[in-house]
């Protein structure tokens, strides 16, 4: 028994009456044309294409909404990391605090980063203040596509010092 009558015969079992009567013998020859017709009325129909076409581009669209928000997190806290790095290194070089206590006074503030860092030191009547953190403490996204560390070191004169020069 052929298949297509074998399907036919399926059918009619079932009471499903959809369009019996095409069913032939030859039904598997014909089935290529078929498949190979609808395939050029579906590539010639443009119904969903913007659909299509959103799908397929708000992930990528996502992630750079995320890149770039989080990058600019990363710079917003660069420029905390200096304004706190020069307002030690000011209140050290007027000698408003010692480098202890300055050094202590900004591990206070950034108690709740973790992997900070910070030192002050003191070198030929300079003040060096450094601070370090890494990208994780800060963001998420960025810290997944690229491990980094985020600083800002300020050097200032200490006043009412000689040097010797």
């Amino acid at each position: 028994m052929p298949v297509c009558r074998l399907i036919s015969n399926i059918f009619e079992s079932q009471n499903f009456r959809w369009g019996l009567e095409n069913f032939q013998d030859d039904c598997l020859a014909m089935m290529p044309k078929n498949l190979l017709s609808k395939v050029r009325r579906l590539r010639k129909d443009e119904a969903g294409n913007v659909t299509i076409e959103y799908v397929l581009w708000l992930p990528i669209w996502i992630l750079i909404m995320t890149m770039t928000t989080d990058v600019t997190i990363l710079f917003h806290q660069r420029s905390q990391l200096f304004i706190s790095a020069r307002d030690m290194s000011r209140a050290v070089a007027v000698g408003a605090k010692t480098p202890d206590e300055a050094e202590t006074l900004i591990k206070q503030a950034y108690s709740e980063v973790e992997g900070f860092n910070a030192s002050i030191t003191t070198a030929n009547g300079f003040v060096t203040t450094r601070l370090t953190a890494p990208f994780s403490a800060f963001s998420t996204m960025t810290a997944t596509f690229a491990n980094g560390t985020l600083g800002s070191t300020v050097t200032m004169f200490i006043e009412g010092q000689d040097t010797g020069a």
